[in-house]
Parts: C-alpha cells; structure tokens; sequence
C-alpha cells in the first residue's frame, strides 16, 4: 500500500463517527500483518486531554471480489449481527465504496503466535470455550438474504478461476497433474460429494490467525468468507489449520456435541479441497504444489 493511498484514506477522518478531533497523520500508522486476502493498518488517535490512546485497525479490502466470490454487503451483515454477542467487534465505519473498514484494535494476542510460543495451550478447557463459541456462531438467527454455500457450486467457480488464470497455458496444469483435467475433477466430486446439512452461520475460516484472545476474551475476527453452510466445515478447519491431534479432536467433539468422527474426516478433506483451490487462484501455489495436494487428497 503506497503512502499516497493510506494518505487519501486519513482525508476521511471527519466522517469516521468518535473517533478522530483532528486529521490523522501517517506517524500515527503502524502496518499490521496482512492477511492473504485484506491489508490491515493500525491507527493510534491520541487524547488531548490526557496521555492515553485509542487504536483502530483500518481494514483495506481485497480488489478480487469477484475471483474469490466475496460480497462485502454480506460480510458487513454478518459480522455486525454477531458482534452482538460478544463474538467479534463491531465495525464503526464502513467507506462508502467498501475501499476500508474501521473497528476498534484488540490489544491481545492472536491464537497463532500462542501457538507458536507454547504448542500445549490447547486443553480440553480451551477447546470447551471454542466450542461454546462455534455453537454461539451456529445458533445465530439468520437472514434469508444470506448467500449458501452450494459446495459443488464453489468449487466450480474455482476451477473456471483456475481456467482463466491458466489461459493459454492450461496443458502445464495437465502435465503437472499427469491426468486428464476433466476426469481428476470427476473423482474428486465422486469422493468428496456434497452433504445434506440445515444451513447455518460459518465463519468459514476460523484459522489460529483469525482467533483474538487474552485472559479472558476470545473474539473471532475477519467474516468475509462467512455464509450459510455446514457446520461440521468451521471444526474442519479449525482442527486442521490449529494441527490437533486425535485426542484433540475427541475433545472438541465431545464439547460441541451432535458431530461424529466420521462427519469431521469428511469435512476436513473437503475443506482441504476447496482451500487448496483457494491457495492456487490467490498465486500461493505453483501447478506442481496443486498437483501434489490434489493427487493426495484422491489417495486418502
């Protein structure tokens, strides 16, 4: 992000409701670490009457919308309507073009870099809190306006994401996937079939990265992949980007209750899939990577 965009940005302040008396300055903006689809910026906004701070996070949308098949209408309803219960903070400024985002900064840390620090934080107590938030998350009243995820759907809109990236270079996928594009595809939904499931709210990315805690809060931030889905999908994803082991695993079953073993292999390796096409649109993954990923998945 150059200096000449985040200033243009900073020009806002007036509009930005309690947050700002005066215009900011570009001192007072420290880069956060991207995720891999935004780029976040931390504003620090000074009291004049004493010597404290207030810190924002200004969220820079992704351009991509339509090649990762986000709505950000969407994302801002959801994200609201479960910050009403203590999930997430909510946003206090939406720019009118959806160009950036404002919510209050968490001064906490993320369940990644704990992770990192102390690879035995996950006990059966902290999973019990996890699950309580995923049926928090899960339990939501919905809107009919929500989008629902159609499995097959999405990832055929990869897929066609993948064709367009290719262009004309499509036979060094073919090589690098040594089979007939059309026939892995095939296997592939064969194994992996869609799954009768009563919609309900997914975070849908619920990465360590994406999980805020401190002693006594645990917030889970950024809801623009959520939609209306399955909700064995967001324990898949927790269990495989966190790398729980097997007992792990029983113990976050056991404290979400009414999912079975079975039902989590499934809508791991599906989620697996689908994160594995997401990678390679996005241009984190070369056609071998891809090729290697996918053949391992039909091998499971």
């Amino acid at each position: 992000m150059n200096t000449q965009t985040i200033s243009k940005i900073l020009e806002d302040w007036s509009l930005w409701p309690n947050i700002c008396s005066e215009q900011p300055c570009l001192e007072q903006l420290t880069p956060l670490i991207d995720g891999l689809t935004n780029s976040n910026w931390l504003l620090e906004v000074k009291s004049k009457q004493d010597a404290s701070s207030q810190h924002y996070v200004i969220r820079i949308n992704a351009t991509n919308n339509l090649a990762l098949k986000l709505n950000r209408q969407t994302e801002w309803d959801m994200h609201q309507s479960i910050s009403n219960y203590g999930i997430c903070p909510a946003y206090l400024y939406r720019h009118p073009s959806d160009i950036y985002w404002i919510r209050p900064f968490l001064k906490t840390h993320t369940l990644e870099s704990t992770l990192s620090q102390n690879k035995n934080f996950i006990t059966s107590d902290f999973l019990k809190v996890i699950a309580s938030h995923f049926k928090t998350v899960h339990s939501t009243p919905i809107s009919n306006s929500w989008p629902k995820i159609i499995y097959p759907e999405l990832i055929e809109h990869y897929w066609q994401q993948i064709e367009i990236k290719q262009n004309n270079n499509k036979e060094s996928l073919e090589d690098a996937l040594k089979s007939n594009l059309t026939n892995l595809k095939e296997a592939l939904k064969i194994k992996l079939p869609n799954t009768n499931f009563t919609p309900c709210l997914c975070h849908m990315d619920p990465n360590p990265s994406n999980w805020i805690l401190n002693e006594r809060e645990l917030h889970l931030i950024d809801w623009e992949y959520a939609a209306l889905g399955n909700k064995v999908w967001d324990l898949a994803v927790f269990s495989d980007t966190c790398h729980l082991n097997a007992d792990q695993m029983d113990l976050l079953l056991k404290h979400y209750q009414g999912i079975d073993q079975q039902q989590l292999d499934m809508a791991r390796m599906q989620m697996t899939y689908l994160s594995t096409l997401w990678y390679y649109v996005q241009g984190h993954l070369t056609n071998s990577q891809l090729a290697k990923q996918l053949n391992t998945l039909l091998k499971a």
